[in-house]
C-alpha cells in the first residue's frame, strides 16, 4: 500500500470500536458500519478508546450489529488475537469464504444471525477448529458446500432455524463429530 507523510495508508480503513464490559467479557461493538469491498487487501485499523488500561489483546468478543459487512474479514483474529466470540448480527453477510477464519484458533462461538447468507462454502470454517457453538439463524442459507462444516469437529451447538434450507448434502454433519444439538 502507498504511504504518504502524515496520513493513513492509501489502501486502508479505520473503524471506531465501543469498548465495553458484558457480563465479565471485553468487548468492542461496532454499529452502524460499512465495510462493503474491504477484504485482505486493504488494511484494517481499529480505534477507540480501551477501558481500564486494557489493549486489544484482551478483547474476547467482537460484535459487529446493523452494519454492512458481506464478507469475512479475517484480519480481526489478528488485531484481537484472544477473540473467543465473534458476533455479526443482522449485517449483510453474504458469504463465508474459505480460509476466512485461518487466524481464529481461540474462537468458541460464532454468531452469524439475521444476516443474508445464501450458502456455505467448503472449507469456510478451516482454522476455527475450537468453535463449540455455530449460530446461524434467520439467514437465507438454502444448500450448503459439501464440506460447509470441515474442521468443526468441537462444535457440539448448531442453530440453523429460521433459513429456507432447500438441500441437505449427504454427510454434511459428518465433520461435527461432538454435535449433541441441531436446531433446524
Amino acid at each position: 500500500s502507498c504511504i504518504l507523510s502524515n496520513s493513513v495508508p492509501v489502501n486502508s480503513k479505520e473503524i471506531e470500536c465501543n469498548f465495553l464490559i458484558s457480563f465479565g467479557t471485553y468487548v468492542c461493538e461496532l454499529q452502524n458500519v460499512n465495510l462493503t469491498g474491504i477484504d485482505d487487501n486493504v488494511i484494517l485499523s481499529v480505534g477507540g478508546a480501551h477501558l481500564l488500561n486494557r489493549s486489544n489483546e484482551d478483547v474476547r468478543r467482537v460484535t459487529i450489529r446493523n452494519s454492512q459487512v458481506t464478507n469475512i474479514i479475517s484480519q480481526f483474529f489478528s488485531i484481537f488475537p484472544g477473540l473467543t466470540q465473534f458476533f455479526m448480527l443482522s449485517s449483510e453477510l453474504h458469504n463465508v469464504r474459505a480460509g476466512s477464519f485461518a487466524n481464529a484458533k481461540n474462537l468458541n462461538v460464532i454468531n452469524f444471525e439475521g444476516n443474508n447468507l445464501r450458502n456455505i462454502l467448503s472449507n469456510a470454517f478451516i482454522g476455527a477448529s475450537n468453535v463449540f457453538e455455530l449460530i446461524l439463524p434467520s439467514n437465507n442459507i438454502q444448500t450448503f458446500d459439501r464440506n460447509a462444516f470441515s474442521g468443526l469437529n468441537n462444535v457440539d451447538i448448531l442453530v440453523l432455524s429460521g433459513n429456507p434450507i432447500r438441500v441437505i448434502p449427504p454427510n454434511l454433519f459428518r465433520p461435527l463429530i461432538r454435535l449433541r444439538t441441531v436446531l433446524l
